[in-house]
């Protein structure tokens, strides 16, 4: 006996909750834009969107799409299983005509009524194979660089999506793959820049040498490059976005640190005029403290300290700038990134 439903066709929005219908739609239009195009997570979005009715409107809102189709049309397993084929093309996506039928699309759905759809699209990277060369591959880690800007995913023209890692798997067992070579990088390598210079790569280890017309690299031996989500120093959309979007949060910081720094700049500056200072004066009273006094001018230091206790605000906003600085050079996010995403997912 197959799988069985444990829900009623077609979804329907909770009239109740607004808020949360529009917090669904999001991400899983989120998750539709930034999954590769007939991934197991991308299908697996797609499923529920189809199986939900349109959503109301707004007057002289259009219904959204995606390649051509809307994304929310409320249809059924047979339905769904036969608008993603249509839309998909067997050559390039033979896993994906392969896997996605009836019984992929219940168990998707099932997921998502018992709220284990997270759990069920978790994906650590998207892999792609190189349409010109068979023994090239791209892996991109599915880590965004910021929450607030999608990622840029391979160009599809360069780059055809698989279904998932198992299809890697297969690709290398037909193939009977003997040696693997796994290219990744460093610091400050945002998406755009390393496709670019994977695919340069990829085809210059490909060519035929002069004379014995060899390749560097041979059916049998597989290149595969690495992204983890990297960003560009001070230019990267993702960064900029962080500090836009929570304008009041970085206000009420500015001012509870220029706050900090004048309530403290204001204390030295007082504990110096109204106590330090007279209790020198009062101890030079004493002889032998007044010798002392007078040999290490602690008066004079002290006046000197008085008049310069703006210091104190000015070393507070310095550092300030520092951090600054320091998130725009994205040196600490890109490491955060490689240690957490970048190194366990290679592995």
């Amino acid at each position: 006996m197959g799988i069985q439903p444990i829900y009623s066709l077609p979804l329907r929005w909770k009239l109740d909750n607004p808020a949360q219908n529009q917090n669904d739609r999001r991400w899983l239009e989120s998750v539709v834009r930034n999954a590769a195009p007939f991934s197991d997570w991308w299908a697996k979005a797609r499923i529920v969107q189809l199986a939900y009715t349109p959503p109301a409107l707004s007057p002289g809102e259009k219904p959204s799409k995606v390649g051509g189709v809307p994304i929310y049309q409320g249809l059924d397993e047979p339905q769904i299983v036969e608008l993603l084929q249509q839309c998909c093309t067997p050559s390039d996506h033979p896993e994906f005509v392969r896997q996605v039928d009836e019984t992929f699309v219940i168990k998707t759905l099932n997921a998502w009524k018992s709220y284990q759809f997270t759990q069920a699209i978790s994906r650590n990277f998207d892999i792609y194979a190189h349409r010109q060369y068979g023994n090239v591959f791209l892996v991109v880690s599915t880590a965004p660089v910021s929450l607030n800007v999608d990622r840029i995913l391979p160009p599809i023209d360069r780059f055809r999506p698989l279904f998932n890692v198992d299809e890697l798997a297969q690709i290398m067992h037909e193939r009977s793959v003997s040696r693997l070579s796994l290219r990744t990088h460093g610091y400050a390598n945002p998406a755009k820049t390393f496709y670019e210079f994977f695919h340069q790569e990829a085809t210059a280890l490909n060519q035929a040498e002069g004379e014995t017309g060899n390749r560097t690299l041979r059916d049998d031996h597989f290149y595969i490059g690495y992204h983890w989500p990297s960003e560009q120093p001070f230019t990267s959309p993702g960064l900029w976005a962080d500090y836009l979007r929570p304008l009041g949060i970085i206000f009420k910081f500015l001012f509870v640190l220029s706050a900090i720094a004048g309530v403290i700049g204001s204390l030295l500056f007082a504990l110096l005029e109204f106590a330090i200072v007279p209790l020198l004066r009062l101890a030079g009273q004493i002889p032998s403290l007044a010798r002392l006094g007078t040999a290490w001018n602690f008066e004079e230091t002290v006046a000197v300290a008085v008049q310069g206790y703006w210091v104190v605000p000015t070393v507070f906003m310095l550092w300030l700038l520092v951090f600054f600085l320091l998130r725009l050079v994205v040196y600490q996010r890109d490491r955060y990134r490689a240690v957490h995403y970048g190194a366990p997912d290679l592995c």
